[in-house]
């Protein structure tokens, strides 16, 4: 058996990308810088969905003045 390895051929800037697109197309954007740069994180597996979803969530509450369970 072999152990090829190969390179992956979308890039998280691809993924960023196909994101922004497609909140464009649905009426959305996403500005805010921390949120961006979680999107970021998540695409690059600096970090896990989930976890950018938490600590996005976190941030969000925190920002509008809403208990977070």
């Amino acid at each position: 058996m072999s152990d090829i390895r190969t390179a992956p051929s979308v890039t998280p800037q691809d993924c960023l990308n196909f994101a922004d697109a497609a909140l464009y197309l649905a009426g959305h954007t996403v500005s805010d810088p921390y949120l961006r740069e979680l999107h970021a994180k998540a695409a690059s597996g600096e970090i896990t969905v989930e976890e950018a979803g938490h600590l996005g969530e976190e941030y969000l509450c925190a920002k509008f003045g809403v208990d977070h369970e």
